[in-house]
């Protein structure tokens, strides 16, 4: 780890994503990421709890920081972008899927604002609250859900971004 960047739970997310970009979610653990930035796990512990931390920690640093596009758009066009955008980031960082899919559910990728925006719009052409929360999740989950097969068809997968 060099001068310019201090040990933080920003450096230490970054490093881990890389190790998970490089060799899995697997190969993520507190001692390895402390090893690649040159300090001692326990070094770790003062910026970061634990691995489940850590997980969040890591899926922060890679998500998109809107999965909306800027401005004013149709809602069928916000869903489509929402969508990319998930497509995306699932393919840069497949480990993520592990992540999303964890028997806790540890995260949402969409930010609050962009869930309210969201809404807002599904709410303007007609749907009720429930309706349009139902129609974010359907798009979400299926994305997930392909993203999911294409894994399991293909461990590795080239997945065109």
């Amino acid at each position: 780890m060099g001068a310019h960047q201090p040990l933080g739970p920003a450096a230490i997310a970054r490093t881990a994503a890389q190790i998970a970009d490089s060799e899995g979610l697997e190969a993520v653990s507190m001692r390895r990421v402390a090893g690649d930035l040159g300090v001692s796990a326990m070094a770790l512990y003062r910026h970061v709890a634990g691995r489940r931390e850590l997980l969040l920690l890591m899926a922060d640093a890679v998500r998109s920081p809107s999965m909306l596009p800027e401005g004013k758009h149709r809602w069928q066009d916000m869903l489509a972008h929402m969508a990319d955008t998930l497509w995306q980031t699932f393919s840069a960082h497949p480990w993520l899927l592990g992540i999303v899919l964890s028997p806790r559910r540890l995260l949402n990728l969409a930010a609050p604002a962009d869930v309210e925006r969201l809404l807002s719009s599904l709410s303007a052409a007609g749907l009720t609250e429930d309706e349009g929360f139902d129609c974010l999740l359907g798009v979400s989950a299926a994305v997930i859900g392909t993203v999911s097969i294409a894994a399991a068809a293909d461990p590795v997968p080239a997945i065109p971004v």
